[in-house]
């Protein structure tokens, strides 16, 4: 897993995705659906922490319009 966290940091700043963490809690909210989908949400904790990573220590602004990092009201 810490080996994959890098290529996930690398993947999200290429694919400069506008709306990140809206578009990332929509994919969330499919999975909970399925509780035998474990790969999946291990996958999507990694984006998450990713995003995290970039938008505090980078100082990058990832657009969000749902909620705040860790489900906070923006």
């Amino acid at each position: 897993m810490d080996d994959e966290l890098p290529i996930v940091i690398y993947i999200i700043l290429m694919a400069d995705v506008e709306n990140l963490f809206t578009e990332l809690s929509i994919v969330e909210d499919f999975v909970e659906m399925d509780p035998a989908i474990e790969s999946e949400k291990r996958f999507l904790t990694n984006i998450r922490v990713a995003g995290e990573y970039i938008s505090k220590e980078w100082m990058v602004t990832i657009t969000n319009t749902n909620t705040g990092i860790g489900g906070t009201p923006v």
